[in-house]
């Protein structure tokens, strides 16, 4: 987990990482049944770090919604990225290689191209970089 350290003159930040979980450790886990290394449950930590950067957020437990789709993420992944694109803003980093590239190749990136076919006008998608942000 990235977390701010320090920021320099030009405004450039430098972040230092903590592990909050043994990933391996884990592996195959449902996130409800996760602790973090100082015994929180991973869910109500990641709800406590939103709610403490925009307070007045409401969460929603998607695993009912989940689970009537398939369970997996090749199933419910065009229907998940539809909801952003009709009633909301996805900020998110997709890895294209290393071992996210299968995920990607083969979950997300056709549940892309299946949601922009449906669609009359092309959702933005943008680049974003250490150095800037490109939109398409």
């Amino acid at each position: 987990m990235p977390s701010k350290n320090q920021q320099n003159g030009n405004g450039d930040a430098s972040f230092r990482y903590r592990r909050v979980i043994d990933l391996k450790g884990c592996d195959n886990d449902r996130f409800c049944d996760i602790a973090t290394h100082w015994g929180e449950n991973l869910v109500t930590f990641h709800h406590r770090l939103v709610s403490q950067v925009v307070p007045d957020v409401r969460l929603h437990d998607l695993s009912e919604w989940i689970s009537d789709r398939g369970s997996k993420a090749i199933n419910y992944y065009p229907h998940f990225l539809a909801l952003f694109i009709c009633h909301g803003v996805l900020f998110e980093n997709f890895v294209t290689n290393g071992s996210e590239r299968v995920f990607f190749q083969q979950v997300v990136f056709p549940a892309l191209r299946a949601v922009e076919s449906r669609l009359t006008t092309p959702p933005r998608k943008g680049r974003a970089s250490a150095a800037k942000t490109v939109f398409r």
